[in-house]
């Protein structure tokens, strides 16, 4: 399944372009912010949430999404 939204955060304006494969559970997505850089993140679902990597030209990390409800951070 493919997706693209757009939004804004304190960065600026955003879009998110991407793909989740149901059956593997993977998914990966690239949040662009227009005429400044984009960012790759690819990950995994888990129960409720995704865990994963991101990924800028020069620096990488990890990251969790998981809902308020199920102990993630406000």
């Amino acid at each position: 399944m493919r997706v693209g939204i757009e939004g804004a955060d304190g960065i600026g304006e955003f879009r998110i372009a991407g793909s989740y494969t149901e059956s593997e559970g993977e998914c990966e997505w690239t949040k662009t912010y227009p005429g400044r850089h984009s960012v790759v993140y690819r990950g995994f679902r888990e129960g409720k949430g995704i865990w994963g990597t991101w990924a800028l030209t020069n620096t990488t990390g990890g990251f969790h999404i998981w809902p308020l409800s199920e102990g993630g951070l406000a």
